[in-house]
């Protein structure tokens, strides 16, 4: 599976009108449950939200859904309540139990569930030269927080 951020601009194509719906903006996450819940495109009218659930293949080169009926607006209906932009929690800090920053949040990989199954921590360089990306496990994350991602340990250390 691509990364989040690897999937915007990618196309969302309707298989049964045979078109172009619109293009992936942002990924909308649900930060309790850490799951993609669905997307946000930017079609020919403005912002649509397209459900993960509605989504019949995630192709190298476009995402398929079966219809474009499938799509809905505006976001934060029909489901998709309580779901948050993915780049909301991008630059977010990183803090972990010991109250240690480690960085900010850069990207995460989903599975075809649409669970998140990793996130990238980027920490220091400088206006992104000599940034070191650290991935960790999912399960080392806490909580998508308003302002903060928490996690329980940074790797090589004890937990807390």
């Amino acid at each position: 599976m691509p990364t989040l951020s690897e999937l915007k601009g990618r196309p969302v194509i309707s298989l049964n009108e045979g078109q172009k719906v619109g293009t992936i903006k942002d990924a909308l996450i649900d930060p309790v449950a850490k799951t993609v819940g669905g997307f946000l495109l930017q079609g020919n009218d403005g912002e649509l939200a397209l459900p993960f659930s509605h989504i019949r293949a995630i192709g190298p080169d476009a995402v398929t859904i079966e219809s474009a009926v499938s799509t809905q607006s505006p976001v934060g209906e029909g489901g998709l309540e309580g779901l948050r932009k993915f780049g909301d929690f991008t630059k977010e800090q990183v803090v972990d139990a010991n109250g240690v920053h480690h960085g900010h949040l850069g990207d995460a990989t989903f599975s075809d569930t649409g669970a998140l199954t990793e996130v990238e921590i980027h920490s220091g360089g400088f206006l992104g030269l000599n940034e070191k990306k650290t991935d960790l496990l999912i399960g080392s994350v806490r909580s998508f927080g308003t302002n903060v991602v928490t996690i329980e340990a940074w790797p090589d250390e004890p937990a807390a």
